[in-house]
């Protein structure tokens, strides 16, 4: 290997020169085709274009409390079928109170028990939380989250 002005070059030895052309094909082929869904947009972080592979949305945390008029954070991540964790876009929506794109929810003046709904964007799969809503001042505010 030698350097030289940022570029680092590779010899090959001698006797890999008759391979060149199959390792153009078996490489720089597939490597052309990634390259080109990159550019087009066939190609989503964790999931595919139409979320296929996504088994189950999971929102964080699926219970919780907070006094009327205050907020709490939401999250919302994906399983896919052999259960590994995948970051989704959602789209929030809530009972009692309002939540914003980031997952925040504002609950409003009244008491009781509400929902937050994140959806994933192609419409596929919903998750749920439950949210109960207290009086300001009504005792220790306590938020559960599964492990």
């Amino acid at each position: 290997m030698s350097r030289g002005s940022g570029c680092t070059t590779m010899r090959l030895p001698s006797d890999f020169a008759g391979r060149r052309p199959a390792l153009r094909q078996l490489v720089i082929g597939p490597l052309l085709s990634l390259l080109a869904a990159c550019a087009s947009g066939d190609l989503k972080e964790g999931i595919g274009p139409d979320s296929s592979g996504l088994s189950a949305l999971v929102v964080t945390p699926s219970s919780a409390t907070v006094e009327a008029n205050q907020a709490i954070p939401f999250a919302a991540y994906g399983r896919t079928q052999n259960g590994d964790s995948v970051g989704v876009s959602v789209e929030w929506s809530a009972t009692g109170g309002a939540i914003d794109a980031a997952g925040t929810y504002t609950a409003g003046p009244a008491v009781g028990n509400f929902q937050v709904t994140a959806v994933v964007a192609n419409g596929s799969i919903t998750s749920s939380a439950t949210v109960a809503v207290v009086s300001p001042g009504s005792g220790p505010v306590v938020t559960v989250v599964p492990t």
